[in-house]
């Protein structure tokens, strides 16, 4: 079986935004290292760590393409220029004000109101990197066995489908 890729963003190790969410979930997901956890008034601290430990795992992150297995056309090098190239025409944004909200299993920031950028953004991720990976098999999706909160629509899994079905892949806030 091929390796499967995903990409995601995470904040450098250190920076405040880091430091927050490492010592919330427990943990340096560098060095595998325990951290301490904050103390909180509506919780203990094993209530938290309850709550955390299924993210404890992965550590902090943004998940900008769910995990994908390459085409038998494309190799790592060509999925790692891709990646690079997009990384270079996009300038960093101000996401403003975030806010939590339960998607599913998972609890995600996601911005109060959507900047301007954003959309391009998960447009060129979607577009550009999907030529990389492979359509979607018919009876399985790759976030599905996380519980992925994304209903999917099928027709979404070509290439030449997105056109028709942008929205349901869009970052959108509420």
């Amino acid at each position: 079986m091929s390796a499967r890729y995903a990409i995601y963003f995470a904040p450098p190790q250190e920076s405040p935004w880091w430091l927050f969410a490492a010592h919330w979930l427990g943990r340096n997901e560098f060095d595998d290292t325990p951290l301490s956890t904050p103390q909180t008034l509506q919780m203990g601290p094993d209530q938290l760590r309850a709550i955390t430990a299924e993210p404890r795992r992965y550590g902090f992150h943004a998940t900008l393409k769910a995990p994908f297995r390459l085409t038998g056309k494309n190799n790592q090098h060509d999925l790692i220029k891709r990646i690079q190239a997009l990384a270079t025409r996009h300038a960093p944004m101000a996401l403003g004000p975030l806010q939590a909200l339960s998607l599913g299993k998972f609890v995600a920031l996601l911005p109060e109101k959507t900047p301007d950028g954003l959309q391009a953004l998960a447009a060129a991720v979607w577009s550009i990197l999907t030529i990389c990976a492979r359509p979607c098999p018919s009876w399985t999706w790759p976030g599905a066995s996380a519980g992925c909160w994304m209903p999917v629509d099928w027709r979404c899994c070509s290439v030449t489908a997105i056109p028709m079905c942008w929205s349901a892949f869009a970052f959108t806030s509420p």
